[in-house]
């Protein structure tokens, strides 16, 4: 659950009579322990895959977003501090940084279509089980993302796919495939 605080907001006209936008929000929240965590093989890869942590986490982050008539740039970043499960296992706590231009298209007054091209950049810590360094845990990944959003009226849905161009985690024992990422939202 994250909530987003706008700092800023800007609407202005060029001199060649072109809307400029842009604006800066924060974003503060918590994950709930959802889930169930599993200690078996807590110090194996076995763990990437759990069902849950177990853990109460924090997030903090900023936005910053800026367009020119219908193309336009969004950079955010993010932190995830995670907590100690009643196992004594903690997750290695998570930066992500991302950047992505996307160019507007309106088809009718009501419905639009999104096209976005970008890169993200995640850091991982090392988790700790009993305040032990787990070994296969950790590392850094950097992905190409492209994809779309397609909005209609108060609806917005969109998908993505990010490819590993570049990563290093758990010391080269784990490799990233291609990821698919979907959202949902609706205005109130």
């Amino acid at each position: 659950m994250v909530n987003y605080y706008t700092l800023f907001q800007s609407n202005q006209l060029t001199k060649q009579n072109k809307v400029f936008l842009q604006s800066g929000r924060a974003a503060m929240g918590v994950k709930l322990p959802t889930g169930k965590f599993d200690m078996v093989n807590a110090n194996s890869s076995s763990q990437l895959f759990t069902n849950g942590t177990g853990t109460l986490d924090f997030i903090v982050g900023a936005v910053y977003e800026a367009r020119l008539q219908n193309t336009g740039i969004n950079i955010s970043a993010n932190y995830k501090l995670n907590t100690v499960n009643s196992s004594g296992y903690q997750y290695g706590n998570k930066f992500q940084n991302s950047a992505q231009m996307y160019q507007k298209l309106f088809v009718g007054k009501d419905f639009s279509v999104a096209p976005n091209i970008g890169v993200q950049f995640e850091r991982n810590r090392k988790d700790q089980n009993l305040g032990n360094e787990v070994d296969v845990s950790g590392g850094d990944l950097t992905t190409l993302n492209y994809g779309a959003e397609l909005k209609f009226k108060k609806i917005l849905v969109g998908a993505n796919l990010q490819s590993p161009i570049s990563q290093n985690i758990a010391n080269h024992q784990i490799e990233a495939n291609d990821r698919w990422m979907m959202h949902l939202s609706y205005a109130f």
